[in-house]
């Protein structure tokens, strides 16, 4: 399932949470949309599951964009064993917490 979640001008965010935490994945998606006609960059993130697009803006650029969005298909899943995905999930969640953290203290002492 793919979402268009936010558009500017020339630039399109999708939701792709096929992508999350499988970066060869993302990075194929990225790739094959940067073939389109008019795609200037395209970048995914496997943390967030999310794809940028950015584009020329011609005229009919944005539903040509939506429609390849549903007709690339990218790579099948890769998975990695049981415990190590549970060791990454707790790092990840580890990291996540620390920067929270370290984001409040800056916005608590911003405003103090």
């Amino acid at each position: 399932m793919r979402i268009l979640v936010h558009e500017l001008p020339g630039r399109l965010r999708f939701k792709v949470p096929d992508l999350k935490e499988d970066p060869a994945r993302a990075d194929a998606l990225a790739k094959a949309m940067l073939v389109c006609p008019g795609v200037i960059a395209a970048r995914a993130n496997a943390l967030t599951g999310s794809l940028v697009v950015e584009h020329d803006g011609a005229p009919g650029r944005r539903g040509a964009l939506l429609a390849a969005m549903g007709a690339v298909s990218p790579p099948p899943r890769t998975t990695a064993p049981a415990h190590l995905s549970a060791v990454m999930m707790m790092l990840a969640d580890a990291v996540l917490q620390r920067l929270v953290e370290r984001a409040l203290r800056a916005a608590v002492a911003a405003l103090i």
